[in-house]
């Protein structure tokens, strides 16, 4: 997967287990979706782990 150099520090934050929650607050279409799921197969793949993912849109 390549990343933008914003969205690395994303995954960073996501990957390090000295980090338990990670909030983004972020403009549109910056490809936050695809980082999440990135990550999620990341865990699913090599740390398999309880995993809670809340995603909202603002209406």
């Amino acid at each position: 997967m390549r990343l933008f150099s914003y969205q690395r520090g994303i995954c960073d934050a996501i990957g390090d287990p000295a980090i338990e929650r990670v909030s983004v607050l972020k403009s549109a279409r910056i490809g936050h979706t695809a980082t999440l799921i990135g990550a999620l197969a990341h865990f699913v793949v090599r740390e398999p782990s309880p995993i809670l993912v809340l995603s909202s849109a603002a209406v």
